[in-house]
């Protein structure tokens, strides 16, 4: 009997754990938390926005300045990975929101969509790369990598 009663204790903890994390995600929203072909963004009638994806890597893109693009990237946040940028050149991009969405929010541990929308500041080249890790010990728990080369037109 005692054995079933430390079963349900630790399962208990490990619940409240998931629980709290769950719960913390959930109520960052990204700015405030602490961490093809060539396809063209085009300037003329409606703005059509690239969006990259994780198969996109290791892919060019051309976008013009002054328009938006986004990254969508799916994660598990409540395990505590998130997408971190590694390398964001700060006078050619900027990041204009970045949003974690859970995919069922009911399910405890459910994964989501980590999505990064960023403005091309500048005409330049520059590679973005993000990794997927653990924000508090980023050097060792890096689970996938994303990067994709830029062409910023005028």
């Amino acid at each position: 009997m005692n054995h079933f009663k430390k079963a349900w204790t630790r399962y208990g903890a490990v619940c409240c754990m998931l629980l709290i994390a769950a719960l913390f995600l959930l109520s960052c929203k990204t700015a405030d938390c602490p961490c093809q072909s060539n396809p063209v963004a085009s300037g003329e009638g409606e703005e059509s926005m690239i969006a990259l994806k994780a198969d996109d890597s290791g892919g060019t893109f051309e976008v013009k300045k002054g328009r938006t693009f986004s990254v969508s990237l799916e994660a598990i946040g409540t395990a505590g990975y998130q997408w971190q940028a590694e390398s964001l050149d700060a006078d050619l991009l900027e990041l204009v929101n970045k949003e974690f969405k859970v995919h069922d929010p009911d399910k405890v541990g459910s994964a989501g969509t980590d999505t990064w929308t960023l403005r091309a500041k500048a005409a330049g080249e520059t590679t973005l790369s993000l990794k997927l890790c653990r924000p508090w010990d980023c050097e060792n728990t890096v689970a996938e990598r994303f990067e994709v080369h830029l062409k910023l037109v005028e």
